[in-house]
């Protein structure tokens, strides 16, 4: 795409480890969450949603695509306690460190007027830069990519074609099939024929 020397891949964590009040901040957001939790219902939900949110947006280690399909369609029940321990630890330190991220305003101060392209790493293929078109509504870390082969053949545009999805939003799509690069276990992307956009 001839960017090798327009874009500058930067750790969030340099941008963190610059501003001194981040891990109070994260900590004492951390402890303001932890009491609201217990104390208003709203932010209970919330929580518990981003929490079950997080098993469905990537695969679980160890599943094969239709085994993760085989227990999501009996979603939360027998779902193991340590699973759900792990779920709400990690959405408590990743609502705390995004919203001190915000509250800091670390990413504006740190790069005013940029373009800003986001790469996770997943134990699984996946093209290491994803890029967004008008018609996603998630972020493509929080979700797959699934084509629509209708589109794509009318279209002749992969991009038009895609849209970042979340995981158990495939188990809506009746002819949904992954598919692998060879090398690899888990999907590389997923493809239907019809895809509402």
């Amino acid at each position: 795409m001839g960017l090798q020397k327009q874009v500058t891949i930067f750790d969030l964590e340099w941008l963190t480890n610059q501003e001194p009040r981040f891990l109070k901040m994260v900590n004492c957001i951390g402890n303001i969450l932890a009491t609201a939790v217990e104390d208003n219902s709203d932010v209970r939900v919330s929580l518990n949603s981003l929490a079950r949110g997080m098993l469905l947006h990537l695969p679980i280690p160890g599943l094969t695509f239709d085994e993760y399909l085989e227990y999501l369609s009996n979603l939360y029940i027998d779902l193991p306690q340590t699973l759900n321990d792990q779920a709400q630890t990690t959405a408590m330190q990743y609502a705390s460190f995004v919203l001190a991220l915000r509250r800091l305003q670390i990413l504006e101060r740190g790069f005013p007027n940029t373009l800003r392209a986001t790469v996770y790493p997943k134990n699984a293929p996946h093209l290491p830069i994803h890029l967004v078109n008008k018609h996603s509504v998630i972020s493509p870390y929080n979700g797959v990519p699934v084509v629509s082969e209708r589109k794509l053949a009318n279209t002749h545009n992969i991009q038009s074609a895609t849209r970042i999805i979340r995981y158990y939003q495939l188990l809506e799509i009746p002819d949904v099939r992954a598919v692998y690069d060879p090398q690899h276990k888990e999907p590389f992307y997923f493809m239907c024929e019809y895809l509402a956009f």
